[in-house]
């Protein structure tokens, strides 16, 4: 009996140490993912400043770190790198979460606001850069010169092959579609993170059988 659960007690320590050591080589392309998603929200529109985009990327890079953490404190069972995972994984979880549904929460007026100020911090080369890639003119008024008061003037150069749209109408359909991709993408990944934190947790309170010293797991 006594060889049978120390059999048992083997396998399932190895079960749970292979385990998330997988789950961190998932957490980390999950960061490559959120990375990507986030890069495409933001490239999407030529915008720089919405921030719930740029906090896809952050916490994608956050990811990678904490997955690179998990494994070594998984594969060398070492109990502060482990702890310092959970936290950090729960935090990760909780910032995730938020700035996920955030992306869903971004109206059609936050958008044009979003939009508006990114287009005011635009030189006119980069307008210029927009509205060739676009095919638009102007943010809303395309009869605007580039440096009218009100910043929202047409860059110098645009297509001239048929009618454009305002650059307003167009970079709107790119925002919402790239802060859903990056929201939905960081809200089901989210929740994987939740398992991690219980694995972790169970295998940190897990012996090594194969550690012949006890005081060792202390």
């Amino acid at each position: 009996n006594a060889v049978r659960h120390r059999s048992a007690a083997a396998m399932s320590y190895s079960v749970t140490k292979n385990s998330l050591k997988l789950l961190n080589v998932f957490y980390f392309l999950v960061g490559c993912v959120l990375i990507a998603a986030g890069a495409y929200g933001k490239a999407a529109s030529k915008i720089t400043s919405v921030g719930i985009v740029s906090g896809i990327i952050a916490s994608g890079v956050f990811l990678l770190l904490v997955a690179v953490i998990g494994f070594i404190g998984a594969h060398k069972h070492h109990q502060i790198l482990l702890f310092f995972y959970m936290i950090l994984l729960a935090l990760i979880f909780i910032i995730q979460f938020s700035i996920s549904v955030a992306c869903f929460a971004v109206n059609s007026e936050q958008q044009h606001t979003l939009l508006e100020k990114s287009w005011k911090s635009l030189n006119c080369h980069d307008r210029s850069t927009v509205q060739m890639e676009f095919h638009c003119k102007g943010f809303e008024d395309s009869s605007l010169p580039c440096d009218d008061a009100s910043g929202l003037g047409a860059g110098p150069q645009y297509p001239t092959d048929g009618p454009l749209d305002p650059c307003y109408t167009v970079l709107k359909d790119n925002v919402q579609n790239g802060l859903r991709i990056a929201g939905g993408i960081g809200l089901f990944f989210s929740f994987t993170e939740i398992i991690g934190v219980v694995a972790t947790y169970k295998y940190r309170n897990q012996k090594n059988p194969a550690q012949q010293n006890p005081s060792a797991f202390l």
